[in-house]
């Protein structure tokens, strides 16, 4: 199976310190904490298997925090405008936000699938995997096959729930799954 880093953007409460604690740790910096014109103080590092981190701090009103969780992922990819699309028509994705680039490419996107926001943008490709918990996961497994998505996993049911997935045409996989709970 082929290693698949992913980039993730966390909010916490001191950028600096935990900037050098991940510096100590081993990650490579990308980027010296700094105040940004989008609200926050951020670094950017890359840890050693090869995630991207981009460690923020709110400095107010207009930080993305208030529209994101603690840590959201973010995906970086050719063609990210197009790529938004297929999240609707495949996820149901809602559209929150575009910022274009200078000629005209998504340079910063934030879309929203149930709960759980993703950020993406223009960039080499990073495909990512991730665990979508959902109610019906047949009828979002058969969404994503009609919007161009193709089978990895058949949906099957599994000890700990019902769960299939799709590997979308960016080559990041989704996986839905509906999980036992207490009492099922």
């Amino acid at each position: 199976m082929p290693v698949r880093p992913v980039a993730f953007h966390v909010f916490v409460k001191d950028v600096d310190a935990t900037f050098e604690r991940a510096i100590a740790a081993g990650a490579m910096a990308l980027g010296e904490p700094e105040d940004r014109h989008y609200g926050e103080r951020a670094g950017f590092v890359s840890d050693p298997f090869g995630n991207r981190w981009y460690i923020a701090t709110a400095l107010g009103p207009h930080s993305l925090a208030s529209a994101l969780r603690t840590v959201t992922p973010v995906l970086h990819l050719p063609r990210a405008a197009e790529y938004v699309e297929f999240l609707k028509r495949a996820l149901g994705a809602i559209d929150e936000m575009r910022a274009p680039g200078p000629s005209g490419e998504l340079r910063y996107g934030r879309v929203r699938v149930g709960d759980a926001a993703i950020e993406l943008g223009e960039g080499d490709p990073m495909p990512g995997s991730f665990m979508l918990y959902v109610a019906d996961p047949d009828t979002l497994y058969q969404q994503a096959i009609a919007a161009g998505a193709t089978s990895i996993m058949p949906l099957s049911d599994q000890p700990y729930g019902r769960v299939g997935g799709v590997q979308d045409p960016a080559g990041s996989q989704w996986f839905f799954s509906r999980p036992v709970t207490a009492s099922s």
